[in-house]
């Protein structure tokens, strides 16, 4: 009887010490929630950088596969190992790396962790390429502007002039970039041959850019006793905005300005105003 109990005794306190024997730690792998990362539902944009980041626990660590992929089809692809060029072993890790995608529509990040005894965790979530509001309008945009108003001005001598400006052309250039803001572009609106860095913002098709001020030059004519051309130069102000159609810029605004008249060394002389709108279609066209 007491062999027995004996032996039965030993044998429960093997099976309790078998139960308690520590198992591996399986490896564990989250999305991380901070540091810039993107997250489940996060709404990107086509052709900007994303950044990935997971947060890694396990035994011995040794590997972190990244895919991107959108209808099964794989668009990108990061693998690295964890454990390289390392004495102590890998037991936790903030994992990030960015990505460049030009694609629209959902994509499905997945992070696959490995350990030292092939045992695998994996986590995957989705986020949204939307077109970037601005990317239409990025490029080269040149063409003529037609200004048509009408000025006064008070000269010496002459007296008070009236006078229109029919539909006269004014070479534009316009280049356009991308800016931070998503609903904004950067401009250079060159306006004759005076370059203008402006902000654009985006509405759909349309833009509206800042204010320019600038110049405009116009030939004033004068016909009486004698006869009077020359180029008058105001200091002008231009309201613009602009709708894409068909790689085609069609823009119109307003144009305002004021300057002095004068004329054979100041012997006649007086201020100016005018008043005009302005409109027309700029081509796009890489090619300068």
């Amino acid at each position: 009887m007491k062999r027995t109990s004996l032996f039965l005794v030993c044998c429960i306190g093997l099976l309790f010490f078998a139960s308690c024997k520590k198992g591996p730690v399986l490896p564990n792998i989250s999305v991380l929630h901070n540091q810039g990362c993107v997250i489940e539902n996060s709404q990107v944009y086509y052709g900007g950088e994303i950044t990935v980041g997971f947060h890694c626990t396990g035994e011995n660590l040794t590997q972190i596969d990244v895919v991107l992929s959108q209808n099964d089809s794989i668009l990108a692809r990061h693998t690295d190992s964890l454990n390289a060029k390392r004495v102590d072993p890998v037991t936790s890790i903030d994992y990030k790396h960015p990505f460049t995608l030009e694609v629209l529509g959902p994509v499905t990040v997945t992070g696959t962790l490995t350990d030292s005894l092939g045992q695998v965790a994996t986590v995957s979530f989705d986020i949204n390429y939307n077109e970037t509001p601005n990317m239409r309008f990025v490029g080269h945009f040149e063409g003529d502007l037609f200004i048509c108003g009408t000025y006064t001005a008070d000269v010496t001598v002459i007296g008070q002039q009236n006078g229109d400006l029919d539909s006269i052309p004014f070479y534009t250039i316009v280049d356009i970039a991308t800016s931070d803001n998503m609903n904004e572009v950067v401009a250079t609106l060159t306006l004759g041959d005076q370059p203008n860095v402006v902000r654009g913002i985006v509405d759909g098709d349309n833009i509206v850019f800042d204010e320019i001020h600038s110049t405009f030059v116009f030939d004033y004519t004068y016909e009486g006793f004698f006869n009077i051309n020359v180029p008058i130069t105001l200091d002008a102000t231009y309201s613009i905005h602009g709708t894409l159609n068909d790689g085609h810029l069609d823009m119109e605004g307003t144009c305002n300005g004021d300057g002095e008249i004068s004329i054979m060394s100041g012997m006649i002389h007086g201020p100016m105003e005018m008043e005009g709108t302005l409109g027309g279609s700029l081509t796009k066209n890489w090619k300068r």
